[in-house]
């Protein structure tokens, strides 16, 4: 049997957003605690372990005596049965912030018959890419969700993983035609101003911004502002509106999870991206792409219509782990 392990900074959230169809499946195995503090044989020993993988992410250096730290890491501990076939697969968040190199490289000599992947789903012009690039060679394949860093690297290509939800589990709200969720960072001028536009053009608004301080709350009231919704929350929004928005962060470009989530559950989206109309499932009459906000067309969002985009679950993290077999073997 082929058993797959998915590593990294999974938490609940990640496991709803992007795992939920995959983690009852009998050949999975979500490991979410990275480091098996039962290991640990006191504080001390346990906060010098943190002290010094701090250092590493600071500075970009290997945590002193790595490989002793190794011990501590609940992958490490794994067993895996010699009669399976056995992949793993880091989210990269756990690549660049937690693992060290000598990790994969103690890991890759003690299991060699384990596959190990690496699946990277933010841009690699950041600040800890020329680690991941070092840690890159420690693994049997890499999947990207980035086409530019797919060609730069010789990465393979993998959208942004998304499950294929029950839908008929999920509660009906009230109808919006255009639904926001997203953090702010800088963007709470940008949604201000599409904001006072779509209300002036009488469209129905749901937006949810989060991490948004008080002075800044301007629509309070009208818009909801730090009510963090779980994944299945947003699922019910989105099914509950005509179209999602989604705005860029300054210097991204990468598809969001805003895209497959339109796939999906068969909603218009609205977007700032102009790469999206390079994806597998872009469709003109579903997607728009807007530069200035005068480009919006209101009355397109408004319009109720069937959305269908010919999409059947291909993003799944099943799909994945058809894909990371297809190219190792």
């Amino acid at each position: 049997m082929n058993k797959f392990y998915f590593v990294g900074y999974l938490g609940k959230r990640v496991e709803e957003e992007h795992l939920e169809d995959i983690m009852d499946d009998r050949e999975v195995v979500l490991i979410s605690d990275n480091v098996d503090e039962s290991k640990f044989k006191n504080p001390i020993q346990k906060r010098l372990f943190y002290k010094m993988h701090e250092w590493k992410r600071i500075s970009d250096k290997e945590p002193l005596f790595a490989s002793y730290w190794n011990r501590f890491y609940t992958l490490f501990n794994q067993e895996f049965s010699p009669e399976d076939s056995h992949y793993v697969i880091f989210w990269d968040s756990a690549i660049s912030q937690l693992y060290s190199e000598n990790f994969f490289a103690t890991l890759k000599k003690k299991h060699p018959e384990v596959k190990l992947i690496f699946y990277i789903y933010d841009q690699m012009n950041r600040k800890y890419s020329k680690r991941i690039e070092r840690m890159t060679h420690y693994c049997d394949a890499v999947f990207c969700t980035i086409p530019e860093d797919c060609d730069t690297y010789g990465f393979n290509y993998f959208p942004l993983v998304f499950p294929n939800r029950n839908i008929s589990l999920m509660r009906e709200l009230p109808s919006s035609d255009i639904y926001f969720m997203g953090n702010n960072s800088d963007r709470d001028e940008k949604l201000h101003s599409i904001f006072e536009y779509l209300d002036a053009k009488s469209v129905k608004c749901d937006f949810n911004i989060v991490g948004v301080s008080e002075e800044k709350q301007k629509y309070k009231g009208r818009i909801k502002y730090n009510e963090g919704f779980s994944p299945r929350e947003n699922a019910e929004h989105t099914l509950a509106t005509n179209c999602i928005l989604e705005i860029m962060h300054e210097g991204m470009n990468a598809v969001t999870a805003r895209y497959p989530e339109a796939l999906s559950l068969k909603k218009k989206l609205l977007t700032n991206n102009k790469s999206i109309i390079h994806e597998e499932f872009y469709n003109p009459e579903y997607i728009k792409v807007y530069s200035d906000i005068e480009d919006i067309d209101c009355e397109w969002i408004k319009k109720k219509e069937k959305v269908d985009y010919g999409y059947n679950g291909e993003y799944s993290a099943r799909e994945l782990m058809k894909k990371v077999v297809e190219v190792l073997g």
